[in-house]
C-alpha cells in the first residue's frame, strides 16, 4: 500500500530527537517522526477502545472473541477426559493412589 507523505519543515527539539530516535532505533529524523506518530495514533486507537466496553459489547465487537475462548476451552476440557469413563478413571481423582485389584 503506497503511503501519501507531505513535506514539512519543522523545528524540532534536537535532545528530545536524539532520545526518541534512541529509544526506538531509528536512523533518520522522517524516520523518528513517521515512527513516533503511527506509535501515537495506535496507543490513541487503544485508549479509544478501552473508553466504553459495554456499549462495545452491545455492538457485538466482542462476540467472535468469546465464541473461540469458548472452543478453545472445550477443546482443552477435552483433553482430561478418558474416552470411555466407566473403564477408565477420570484425570484429577487421584486413581493411582488406589489399591490394585
Amino acid at each position: 500500500m503506497e503511503q501519501r507523505t507531505s513535506a514539512t519543515r519543522t523545528d524540532l527539539d534536537d535532545e528530545a530527537l536524539a532520545e526518541a530516535k534512541r529509544l526506538m532505533g531509528t536512523t533518520t529524523e522522517k524516520e523518528t517522526v513517521n515512527t513516533a506518530l503511527r506509535d501515537h495514533v495506535a496507543r490513541g486507537k487503544r485508549l479509544e477502545a478501552l473508553d466504553n466496553p459495554v456499549e462495545r459489547g452491545m455492538r457485538g465487537e466482542f462476540d467472535r472473541a468469546a465464541e473461540a475462548h469458548a472452543a478453545a476451552k472445550k477443546t482443552r476440557q477435552a483433553a482430561f477426559e478418558w474416552s470411555d469413563s466407566s473403564t477408565l478413571p477420570r484425570f484429577g481423582r487421584m486413581w493411582w493412589l488406589r489399591e490394585s485389584p
